[in-house]
């Protein structure tokens, strides 16, 4: 009796080793993008002997080149910490430790490059970060659209005195303009990751005029008011009021810098519903930002009187340098193989130089 519980522990022994050694082999085959291929009796060495742990799982031990994957199709041993567990799929430590024999992410995290496989349990598994090694260097471009909103709309000429506006700065027209964002990034640890991107290259600009011919009574030609006078309120002035001809520009551009220490929040597995697998990752940011925002605008009236006519021309340059701390969340879900939605948020005092 003795002997056989022996021989019967010995059997357990080997069959919790070599389930843990199939799932270590199943991930470096599908980490890779190769399926696993199972052996024939004929092919297999003659010193090697099949062992039948379940219905899911076939291995061959082979005393001179150690234990080599026959087949997997499904988790075969839910005991096992490489494969399938009561928990669900495979993921961090119940407690979210990394130290965990098998801690499974997403690729942002892993290898910001990474690929998503089919893990023994035929989920969609996301690369281990044990294949990835810190420091490990990484750097992103990425295409950024951005628009200049105006607030309130400022008037600049009036038909007549005390008339209808008839020019605004709403009357200038931005577009949306084309810019980047570049990012490069280095690995501290499974956690810490060192930051710095640039944002920016934009650049916005505009023109609006207006022409009037009204006989303005004063021996010319042009009814506009401007500002200047408050549109002719309670009255105008010879060479800045009565104009015929009035414009305004504006233009405007935009960059920004920043150095961020990124850590990641570890999510605990049982945190998810069976049979779900965790590809979404979240991490917050503390770090330094620079930004800089430069305006100019400018004015133009032309008016016939008084005699000889009369030019006005205000520009007005604008600069704010900005230099502040920020803190920020990243939360980032995978759709399918290697498309996310990121929400990105951020927020800072900063102190503005202008």
């Amino acid at each position: 009796m003795m002997l056989r519980n022996a021989r019967r522990r010995t059997s357990n022994a080997l069959r919790r080793l070599l389930a843990c050694s199939v799932s270590s082999l199943a991930l470096a085959g599908f980490a890779t993008g190769q399926e696993p291929t199972a052996w024939s009796s004929d092919a297999a060495p003659s010193s090697t002997s099949r062992v039948e742990l379940s219905d899911s799982f076939e291995l061959a031990a082979d005393s001179g080149a150690g234990v080599q994957l026959v087949s997997c199709y499904a988790c075969g041993n839910p005991a096992s910490a490489c494969s399938c567990n009561a928990n669900g799929p495979m993921g961090a430590g119940p407690a979210g430790d990394l130290a965990g024999e098998c801690r499974f992410t997403n690729l942002y995290w892993c290898s910001p490059f990474g690929e998503t496989y089919k893990d023994p349990c035929d989920f969609n598994t996301c690369s281990d970060c044990n294949f990835s090694e810190a420091p490990l260097w990484y750097a992103s471009v990425e295409a950024v659209a951005l628009a200049r909103d105006q607030k309130d709309d400022l008037a600049f000429a009036t038909l007549g005195a005390g008339g209808p506006v008839v020019l605004d700065t709403g009357d200038i027209k931005t577009e949306f303009d084309a810019g980047m964002r570049l990012l490069m990034g280095v690995t501290l640890t499974d956690v810490f990751r060192l930051e710095g991107s640039y944002l920016g290259s934009f650049e916005w600009s505009g023109r609006a005029a207006v022409r009037n011919g009204d006989d303005n009574g004063q021996g010319g030609f042009g009814n506009l008011f401007a500002p200047f006078s408050n549109f002719g309120t309670p009255v105008g002035f010879l060479g800045t009021d009565f104009n015929d001809f009035a414009s305004i520009d504006l233009a405007s551009s935009f960059h920004s810098g920043e150095i961020n220490l990124r850590r990641r929040l570890i999510i605990p597995r049982n945190a998810w519903p069976k049979e779900q697998v965790p590809c979404y990752a979240a991490s917050f940011l503390m770090g330094l930002r620079y930004l800089k925002l430069d305006e100019h605008f400018g004015y133009l009236s032309n008016s016939t009187v008084p005699a000889g006519g009369s030019v006005n021309l205000a520009n007005i340059d604008t600069s704010n340098e900005m230099f502040g701390a920020q803190i920020g969340l990243l939360s980032q879900f995978l759709l399918k193989g290697q498309g996310w939605i990121d929400f990105d948020v951020k927020g800072g005092i900063y102190q503005n130089q202008a």
